[in-house]
């Protein structure tokens, strides 16, 4: 009994611990700094902890299984939709005591293997906070070797699923951030790139070429890491869009008629295929507006 009130008020002091050491203002970036950089600069990262699944994370992706299980990691700090990361704040578990460290991103990709040492896998949480002056809609596009489980301001938004490797890992979104300071909080099955090369059967050049590779957010060097984007985001007949035009570089046309070809990024965040539709640009004073017939987009996908 002495034992179990023990434990308890000492779960109540770390989280109690963990409120007052929440990151000071300069770590709270704007999400308006956000949105124009393209993505959060500064992270609070904690692990590697022990796969919570039956016979750890390499087996599961060879038997196409979850590599994320259910447990808690952060439980002594309130649970994970509950804690508050900052550089040095100590989380207590069955497996010993880590602590969460300050990380930087200088291009969206954030490499591990700095966490990992000798380990060849591990669970890795990864946050970021951001300050918003007004509610606002964005689009979020994660790729990580294995998929996330994200949640924002401990609420789940996305989750890890069961799927060939080549199958997963590309996660888009949208997340609606509410007045004041958001945490955007993820949960990172990850394994070195040699044990991802041994439970595909194929090489490390191979792993990098064709499963990583296609992930451009990251290096592709690491079986540790995570990129994350975030746009702002509108919305009309049910899709989502990001207001700004992505330039190609590619000049067509001539004379009066020359112009730049530029993308608009459409997702579609619902769960059934989007419809036909046309979409027309214009610049006023040039010309004939360039219409285009945009196919069906798959639900998930841009």
């Amino acid at each position: 009994m002495i034992k179990a009130k023990t434990a308890g008020i000492l779960g109540a002091l770390l989280w109690a611990a963990a409120v007052a050491r929440a990151p000071a203002a300069e770590s709270h970036e704007s999400l308006g700094a956000l949105l124009e950089r393209g993505w959060p600069e500064a992270w609070f990262v904690c692990g590697p902890f022990d796969a919570d699944v039956p016979g750890g994370i390499v087996e599961s992706l060879k038997e196409c299984r979850a590599p994320l299980g259910k447990t808690d990691h952060m439980a002594a700090l309130g649970g994970v939709t509950r804690v508050r990361p900052a550089d040095g704040l100590w989380v207590e578990t069955p497996q010993g005591d880590a602590v969460w460290r300050a990380a930087t991103s200088e291009s969206g990709s954030v490499v591990l293997d700095g966490l990992f040492g000798a380990r060849d896998e591990g669970i890795v949480y990864a946050a970021f906070y951001a300050d918003a002056g007004r509610r606002e809609d964005t689009y979020v596009r994660v790729q990580t070797p294995l998929g996330a489980r994200v949640y924002l301001n401990g609420l789940p938004v996305r989750d890890v699923r069961a799927a060939p490797v080549d199958a997963v890992g590309t996660d888009r979104f949208l997340l609606r951030f509410r007045v004041g300071v958001n945490i955007v909080l993820l949960e990172l099955p990850l394994a070195s790139v040699e044990t991802l090369a041994d439970a595909l059967a194929v090489s490390i050049p191979e792993l990098r070429m064709h499963v990583l590779g296609r992930r451009p957010l990251l290096t592709g060097m690491s079986g540790f890491e995570v990129g994350l984007r975030i746009q702002p985001a509108g919305r009309f007949a049910g899709l989502a869009y990001v207001p700004r035009l992505r330039r190609t570089g590619v000049i067509v046309g001539e004379g009066a008629d020359r112009r730049q070809d530029a993308v608009l990024t459409l997702f579609n965040p619902g769960d059934a295929y989007t419809p036909l539709m046309m979409v027309q640009a214009s610049v006023p004073g040039r010309g004939e507006p360039v219409r285009h017939v945009i196919s069906a987009i798959a639900p998930g996908e841009e």
